[in-house]
Formats: C-alpha cells, sequence, structure tokens
C-alpha cells in the first residue's frame, strides 16, 4: 500500500493538486464510508511517506492530503510536530508553505541555486 500512496501523491503534486483523505482511500479499494477502520491505516503511512522525503531533505510529500475543507487533518500536523518539522508556527501557514514546497518540487519547477 505505502508504494501505491507514494506513487499517487507524487502524481497529485505533479499536477500541483491536492487530494481527499477519503478519494485517496478510494483508489486504494477502500470504502472510506464502510470501512473507516480499514482507512485509519492511512495515517501511519502518510507519516512514514513524510519521513522518508523529509530525510532526502524533501517537503512532507502528504501535505497534498485535505479533507473535505481542503485543509489537511490534525494528523497531519502532529505527524510534522513529531518529525520536528513544525515548530510553533501558525499551522495555516506552515501547511501552505509546505504544500507550495512539495508542488515545487514534484512539478518540476525546481529553480537553481
Amino acid at each position: 500500500m505505502c508504494d501505491a500512496i507514494y506513487t499517487i501523491l507524487k502524481d497529485v503534486a505533479r499536477q500541483r493538486h491536492t487530494i481527499t483523505y477519503k478519494d485517496l482511500a478510494g483508489t486504494l479499494g477502500l470504502d472510506w464510508g464502510r470501512s473507516y477502520g480499514q482507512c485509519r491505516r492511512l495515517y501511519p503511512v502518510l507519516k512514514g511517506i513524510c519521513r522518508a522525503e523529509m530525510a532526502q531533505d524533501h517537503p512532507m510529500l502528504g501535505a497534498v492530503v485535505v479533507r473535505r475543507d481542503s485543509t489537511p487533518g490534525q494528523g497531519f500536523f502532529r505527524g510534522a510536530r513529531d518529525l520536528g518539522r513544525l515548530k510553533g508556527e501558525d499551522e495555516h501557514s506552515f501547511w501552505l508553505n509546505e504544500r507550495n514546497a512539495v508542488w515545487h518540487k514534484w512539478s518540476g519547477n525546481i529553480e537553481k541555486e
């Protein structure tokens, strides 16, 4: 499941879009409404993907996964704190910056330093 999620998130980021937790679950064949317990398995996988990306000095790829209101769930922010990425700044601003950095990285808009 991790490889499939990673591939989906990279594709979403390349398009400079977001994907809802529900739609992500659906692409994996999980029914968000009927099997929420199964869908909860997404959260540790997303955190693991973010950890792996940070180990490569990349932004948190999980920033492209959002709720129906187009913002990430509290699990994203807890994970960011646990991983040492979010350190007290405004959560919404942090997410916007992280999402934009993900879009920038994966859409091929890498600037030369």
